[in-house]
């Protein structure tokens, strides 16, 4: 067997770095299996300082050319590689040179059926997808598009995200007595300050939403990014900037839901974070993981794009009693539970079967 102490050997070569990542890799015992992790730098608008596993080897993608990865990858001999889409050409092009090592090709693009990814879907067949034994993604929209590449079923996995639950589970756990006896009304947002997220079109529905009611709802949004500057805290929206996964206890302990207005997202893991927290959920309908998370039991799933939709959402969400609000509190917590990390890493270690 290749790897560190003769343990069978993993690598994944990865773009950026996500707790939920981390907290799957936690999952792994230590005693069974080496990982090593190639990883891009952070990225500046979403500047996370991860808590790494003392049990798995981190690698800057800067740190290696394409010769020097290949040159490492001959020398740990991995039975199994891990590859975080087709970005990163260079990763495409080292891994085609190990023809006896298993290749997984892990994604999250949704399949939209654009005459130009369906050009791109049938080119890529014959230029790189042959090479890998499997595809690992999150959800039917990929499996979908995997499925275009030329995957069989068989040779598609599901559920490669899976947010930290034993973090997210307590603070849903902490903040339900209090929740019963007041239901915060406030929406939180997390994420970057650009355009696919959707921040403007939420910030201009919240302030119509409010100049034409009276009630207490107020929105709170956590990022940064390109389009942070523009925007000011108000008596109704307040703007704190970036926040580290492990510091947003407290914000979500007092929030009422969370809203995830984006025109383009693939998966949006934060949603599962936010129900496994207890929050109803807006999302739009672009979001991967809405199919999965956000039922009519615990949110409202809207069009992309329609600050009319948003709108009724909060009118919608206001309308309810805290009584019902709690209830869609318990509901949201309990489909959380259908992804666990563990379940994660049972998934990994059956790549070697």
């Amino acid at each position: 067997m290749a790897g560190s102490n003769n343990l069978p050997s993993i690598v994944f070569l990865f773009s950026e770095l996500s707790y939920y990542f981390l907290s799957g890799l936690k999952q792994i015992d230590p005693k069974r299996v080496h990982i090593t992790v190639v990883h891009w730098d952070v990225n500046p608008e979403a500047p996370f300082k991860f808590r790494f596993p003392e049990h798995v080897d981190f690698i800057q993608r800067s740190n290696c050319d394409d010769d020097q990865l290949s040159t490492f990858l001959e020398k740990l001999n991995p039975e199994i590689v891990f590859c975080a889409g087709w970005l990163d050409k260079g990763y495409i092009r080292v891994l085609k040179k190990f023809k006896n090592t298993k290749r997984i090709l892990t994604m999250d693009n949704q399949w939209t059926g654009s005459p130009r990814q369906r050009l791109a879907a049938l080119a890529s067949r014959f230029t790189f997808i042959s090479m890998f034994d499997g595809i690992w993604v999150p959800g039917a929209k990929q499996k979908k598009f995997a499925l275009q590449l030329g995957f069989s079923e068989e040779q598609i996995h599901l559920n490669f995200y899976s947010a930290n639950l034993d973090y997210f589970n307590a603070i849903y756990s902490e903040a339900k007595s209090q929740k019963t006896k007041s239901y915060p009304h406030t929406i939180l947002f997390l994420g970057r300050y650009a355009k696919e997220k959707g921040i403007d079109l939420l910030i201009s529905a919240f302030e119509k939403y409010k100049a034409a009611t009276s009630n207490d709802w107020k929105l709170v949004c956590a990022g940064t990014g390109a389009l942070r500057d523009q925007y000011r805290n108000t008596p109704d929206i307040e703007h704190l900037g970036f926040i580290q996964p492990y510091d947003l206890g407290e914000l979500m302990s007092e929030a009422g839901a969370f809203v995830l207005p984006s025109t383009f997202e693939p998966w949006g893991l934060v949603i599962h974070e936010c129900v496994a927290a207890g929050l109803p959920v807006i999302s739009t309908e672009i979001v991967g993981s809405a199919e999965v998370f956000v039922r009519a039991e615990n949110g409202w799933v809207i069009k992309a794009g329609s600050e009319e939709e948003l709108i009724k959402s909060f009118e919608s969400l206001a309308s309810k009693s805290d009584e019902e609000l709690f209830q869609m509190s318990t509901e949201s917590h309990r489909i959380a539970q259908a992804i666990t990390p563990k379940m994660w890493a049972e998934k990994l270690l059956s790549f070697f079967n």
